[in-house]
């Protein structure tokens, strides 16, 4: 399991109350994930992944210089993280069913396992592929910022604040679940959090 995919799986899931749609952006070196703020109505990027800390392979081919933005239900893509978290092989793919629609079509292997019968296991999620003037509209994080959550070394050290819960001075509330949080680190991450904090 590649070590950011759980992180991944964490931010879909705490917006999937409030988000039912997210932007998957990828492009050839990362992923990121987008949705427009309540206040605002304005699109932005929230969190960032490297490909190489996601996906063992990754190749993308696009117009629009090898990015592709997809929005998904956050729903779904949250459960199709969660299956790739689980596989060891799996192949997603940009398609069109039979209605001519765009989907993320998957296949799967799971696990090796001895003594097991090794299924396939394939599905399908709709999408909508963004124009390019949607894609360009959606706000990115500060270069500063996306360096920041690329850094390899600064995640681990994110992870590890996250996982020791030391310092925490805020908690986010989604439905029942109650996330604690540092102040400082969410808004740098998000200058709609910021101004909310800031009021």
């Amino acid at each position: 399991q590649k070590s950011d995919m759980p992180l991944l799986v964490h931010a879909l899931r705490a917006w999937q109350g409030s988000h039912p749609f997210v932007v998957l952006r990828l492009g050839p070196s990362r992923v990121g994930l987008a949705w427009s703020c309540d206040v605002t109505k304005e699109t932005q990027t929230h969190h960032v992944f490297r490909i190489e800390r996601l996906f063992t392979d990754f190749r993308i081919e696009s117009k629009r210089n090898n990015n592709i933005d997809l929005e998904v239900e956050t729903v779904d893509l949250m459960e199709l993280f969660q299956l790739l978290s689980r596989s060891v092989e799996v192949q997603v793919a940009l398609a069109t069913n039979e209605l001519g629609y765009p989907i993320l079509s998957y296949t799967l292997l799971p696990d090796v396992v001895p003594g097991r019968v090794r299924c396939q296991f394939s599905g399908e999620i709709s999408v909508r592929v963004l124009s390019d003037k949607e894609a360009s509209s959606i706000h990115e994080l500060s270069p500063q910022v996306v360096s920041e959550m690329l850094s390899s070394e600064t995640s681990k050290r994110m992870e590890a604040m996250h996982a020791d819960r030391l310092f925490t001075d805020a908690c986010f509330l989604v439905r029942e679940l109650s996330i604690p949080v540092h102040r400082a680190v969410v808004a740098a991450a998000s200058p709609v959090i910021s101004r909310m904090l800031q009021s």
